[in-house]
């Protein structure tokens, strides 16, 4: 079986993206957890060395995916301890959730999928849990309340997950439809950011809206998308193990679960009415 090469499309963005919020020292600290040997050439920026040693990957190692997954993970992983200056911690912070987001967003564009910390070749998937962005893409609403239930069956065992799996599939959704349309990514991708540029392109402004009762409808589906996306937030904290981390119940996973599924089978349905019927200035969604 040939191996399967990084793709030159992912080595240019991380050779863009990873300097960005590293140093000389902390690449080379990257780059020694997958096991790749530090050295140094004489005057070579930080763009260069990343792209240097991720063509390195490809041409040397038996299993470069497996190399970058390793490095990806280290990459995105939570800053420990807190010796560090003033508002650097925080700031890496955002720098990493903001990375992840954008890699996996990128290896879904060139065929792998980066999740729970390994990238898989959409191929490789499951049938039910395969190219979630193909199933937004075709509006396959049968096979997305599929991976809604996976989320569910896993509530017992794991609530923080299925909280993470459900939002997850709804901020995909949401970037899908963004990107389909052509709309303008908003700067910080987090659902309610995302839910408030899709909410305009499906003509729910509450200036354009007359009756009451759907401006009501409107706020409160803003609020359940905020409110999403804060429990995820301190879903993300709590499997850090901080001395606040909370838990959630199972009940309160499941309210979570199904708020974000009702709310994803809205979107695939309103994206499909609008798309199905001429354009009208009296119609609402």
């Amino acid at each position: 079986m040939s191996k399967i090469l990084i793709p030159l499309e992912i080595i240019a963005f991380l050779s863009r993206e990873l300097p960005g919020f590293n140093s000389h020292t902390e690449l080379d600290t990257l780059f020694l957890s997958a096991g790749i040997a530090s050295d140094s050439i004489s005057n070579e920026n930080k763009e260069k060395k990343v792209q240097r040693k991720l063509s390195n990957i490809n041409d040397t190692c038996p299993e470069p995916i497996q190399k970058l997954e390793i490095l990806l993970n280290e990459a995105t992983k939570p800053l420990m301890g807190n010796d560090f200056p003033y508002g650097y911690k925080k700031t890496q912070e955002e720098n990493k959730k903001k990375f992840k987001e954008d890699i996996e967003t990128e290896l879904s564009n060139h065929g792998f999928t980066y999740i729970n910390g390994k990238i898989l070749p959409s191929k490789s998937l499951s049938p039910v849990s395969i190219t979630l962005f193909d199933l937004i893409k075709n509006r396959d609403v049968s096979s997305i309340n599929r991976e809604f239930d996976r989320a569910l069956k896993s509530l017992n065992t794991n609530p923080l997950d299925a909280i993470s799996s459900a939002c997850n599939i709804l901020e995909s959704i949401l970037k899908f439809y963004i990107s389909e349309k052509c709309l303008e990514l908003p700067n910080t991708q987090i659902l309610k950011e995302l839910w408030k540029v899709v909410k305009e392109d499906f003509k729910f402004g509450l200036s354009k809206l007359g009756q009451d009762d759907l401006q009501k409808i409107n706020s409160g589906i803003t609020s359940i998308i905020d409110g999403v996306a804060s429990i995820r937030t301190h879903e993300s904290s709590a499997h850090g193990g901080g001395p606040e981390s909370y838990i959630p119940e199972v009940r309160q996973a499941r309210l979570v679960v199904n708020a974000a599924h009702s709310l994803a089978i809205y979107i695939l349905e309103t994206w499909e009415a609008q798309d199905s019927l001429s354009p009208s200035p009296k119609r609402l969604r």
